[in-house]
This record gives C-alpha cells, sequence and structure tokens, in this order.
C-alpha cells in the first residue's frame, strides 16, 4: 500500500447525516399546534399513547386500508417495543435471522430468552424457510407439550444487515408457519418506508399479510424522521396490547411520550413525514448510485445493490482473517464487522451510506476497493 491517509472515516455507525435531520419541517409542525393541543399534550396521557397520533399514524400506514387505532401502541422506537414484548410475553426462545441486527440479541436475552439463530438462504438475505419449519418440527417433537411462548423476530424490508426485502410469498410463508406453531412473528418495519423507488408499491407489512394475534409489527420515525425524536409504536392484536397496558410501569407513567406524540402526529397530518420520506429516498438513492460502480468494479467484493434501507452488506473474497482490522488500521477506514451481525464464515461487513457526508461514502468505498485489490488474491 503506497497510499497513505490522513483521517478516518467511518462507514460503521448507522446514523442519519446531521444535515438530513428535519429541524424545519419538526418547527413548522410544532409552530401548528393549536394552544389546547399543547397544554394537553404536556399532561399525563393515554397509556397506549394519544388517539390524536394512533389515528394519524395508522392513515399514514396505509390510507388504503389503515389498521384500526385499538391495534397500535405508541413506544420509544424499536428498541424499546421489543424490549416492551418480551418482558410482557415472556418467550423462552428467540429466533432470529443470522446474521441479524447486531444489537438485538442482548436486548432478548436482558429479558432471560435464549437466541437460536437461524440461517439465511444466502449469504445476502432471506431466511431458510425450509430450514426454519424442520427446525421447528424436531423442537415440537422434542417438547411436545412445552406451553412457553417463542419468538421469531425478522427484518423483513431493506433488511439490517443485508438489506434483503422479503417477498409477499416469503412473508404469506412466515407468517402461516407461526401462525401454525404459535409462534409470534415479530416484524421489525423500521426500513419500510425507505424505499428508493417511488414508482413501486411498497411491500406489504406483515399486519396487512395477516392480523392474527401471533403477528406483530413494530416501527418508528428513527430512520424517516429522527432519532432524537424517540418515537416508535407496535402494531398488534388488541389482546397484546391489553396485556402491555396491565405492565407495572405502562400503568405508572401516563403514556409514553404525549408531548412528543402530538408533534409527530401534527407532522404526519401536515404532510411533513411524507416530505421527509420523499427527501431521503431521493438522498439515499444517489449515495447508493454514486458507490456502486465502484464496488459492482471489484472483481472480490461481492454484494446485492441495495433497494433502499441504509446499509450495503459485502462479502470479501479471498480476503485475509484480519482484513477488517487492516482496514482501520492502514486504510484509515472503520466498518462493521460481519461476525457482530453473526455473518458467519468467510469475511463479511456492514457499511452505512446515510451518515457522513455524500463525498466522504465514495472516498469511504474507495478505500474499501483498494485495500480489497491490495490485499485479496
Amino acid at each position: 500500500m503506497s497510499t497513505s491517509y490522513s483521517s478516518t472515516l467511518n462507514l460503521l455507525k448507522g446514523h442519519p447525516n446531521s444535515s438530513h435531520l428535519p429541524a424545519s419541517l419538526l418547527q413548522s409542525s410544532f409552530n401548528r399546534l393549536s394552544p389546547s393541543s399543547l397544554l394537553t399534550s404536556l399532561n399525563y396521557g393515554p397509556e397506549s399513547g394519544p388517539l390524536s397520533l394512533k389515528t394519524s399514524l395508522a392513515q399514514f400506514l396505509s390510507s388504503s386500508n389503515p389498521p384500526s387505532p385499538n391495534q397500535i401502541f405508541i413506544t420509544n422506537g424499536i428498541s424499546h417495543s421489543l424490549s416492551l414484548l418480551t418482558s410482557t410475553l415472556k418467550p423462552k426462545i428467540v429466533y432470529t435471522e443470522s446474521p441479524t441486527y447486531f444489537l438485538s440479541r442482548k436486548i432478548f436475552e436482558d429479558e432471560g430468552a435464549q437466541v437460536i439463530d437461524v440461517p439465511m438462504k444466502s449469504t445476502h438475505g432471506g431466511i431458510d424457510i425450509p430450514l426454519f419449519s424442520s427446525l421447528l418440527s424436531s423442537s415440537s417433537s422434542s417438547s411436545p407439550s412445552s406451553p412457553s411462548p417463542k419468538f421469531l423476530y425478522i427484518i423483513p424490508t431493506h433488511n439490517n444487515p443485508t438489506s434483503y426485502t422479503y417477498s409477499l410469498s416469503e412473508r404469506k410463508q412466515l407468517v402461516d408457519l407461526c401462525i401454525a406453531n404459535k409462534i409470534y412473528l415479530i416484524a421489525d418495519e423500521v426500513y419500510h418506508f425507505l424505499t428508493f423507488d417511488n414508482t413501486k408499491d411498497l411491500n406489504e407489512r406483515v399486519r396487512q399479510v395477516s392480523e392474527k394475534e401471533w403477528v406483530v409489527g413494530l416501527g418508528s420515525f428513527t430512520k424517516i424522521w429522527s432519532p432524537g425524536i424517540r418515537c416508535g409504536w407496535i402494531e398488534c392484536d388488541s389482546s397484546i396490547l391489553e396485556t402491555i397496558e396491565k405492565q407495572g410501569y405502562i400503568r405508572s407513567q401516563g403514556g409514553i411520550n404525549p408531548f412528543t406524540s402530538e408533534i409527530m402526529s401534527e407532522a404526519l397530518i401536515g404532510g411533513e413525514v411524507s416530505q421527509n420520506v420523499t427527501f431521503l429516498n431521493s438522498e439515499y438513492a444517489k449515495r447508493v448510485e454514486s458507490i456502486w460502480n465502484l464496488i459492482e468494479g471489484c472483481s472480490n467484493l461481492k454484494a446485492n445493490k441495495p433497494e433502499g434501507g441504509y446499509f450495503i452488506w459485502l462479502e470479501v473474497l479471498n480476503a485475509p482473517s484480519d482484513f477488517i482490522e487492516t482496514l482501520e488500521n492502514d486504510y484509515k477506514l472503520i466498518v462493521m464487522d460481519g461476525k457482530e451481525c453473526g455473518g458467519g464464515d468467510g469475511v463479511f461487513m456492514r457499511i452505512c451510506f446515510a451518515c457522513l457526508e455524500e463525498e466522504e461514502v465514495v472516498e469511504g468505498v474507495k478505500r474499501l476497493v483498494k485495500a480489497v485489490e491490495d490485499l485479496t488474491g
């Protein structure tokens, strides 16, 4: 390696770029709040969240066939939703995709659940459904009378880390499999609306596939608006929602975030959220296009082109085992080591194209390609 790099670039963090945070749009939404709405939001609120947000959110999720507001519970985001569901439903086993979101395992384990990895059908996405079905069959035969609930946790649209999106057929297969085996399908749909091609219909959310008790959808404004707003939701059967509402700390606090909820309701009604989603999809699509030729032109880099989301999942062929470490030390580029996500054998990595400035993302990928050319056979 002859090139020296003066500064380190970090493509590991799954954060938005500061310039993409909707400060002015939020200000507009806040300014439209009526004095009475503002006053109401400063007090305790309903356990499941204000009806104003649940109603406007239902319309945002599907204007043609919105879910009932009575099937929505407002939370602080995906992580809070996962912790809340796990502490409420108390699963003994949680099946997850492998690879998967690298921090999810700890959330489940903190609540006492055993996490079992289910391999993807390929290194770049899609849970191996026949293998999962076989796993469930062998599990039920070994403990046929086990009453303990189980979860299957997936990220079905623009997966983190693989960027894979499940087809409608795959969603239906997993829904049917989970219902038949009385397993809660927990779908983390945080990237659902970050679909770059606005001419394509969005994939159905899992609760559009089935509204059975065993099907649960999670969403958040984290990626489509702002992480700091700390606002998300659980979309589920009313029986689960009622169980959550009985939790001691839920009953005690009078709503998770009444003030934030009122602002987000106004941002949904006024169109600011939709406006921001359109902006982000345009920006992220442009970033992917600006780096894709670099990736595609490197023979020892294997990846699928993202159609949305935040990340690109890459496999480095013929790479030394210390490739990720060398990338950071010699090429001043930090990426997510695929092993953190359960990437299996080989050298895998996740890079985020949302956090840095576009030119920095391009420079980071150029460094990656240079490292691959220097270090692989």
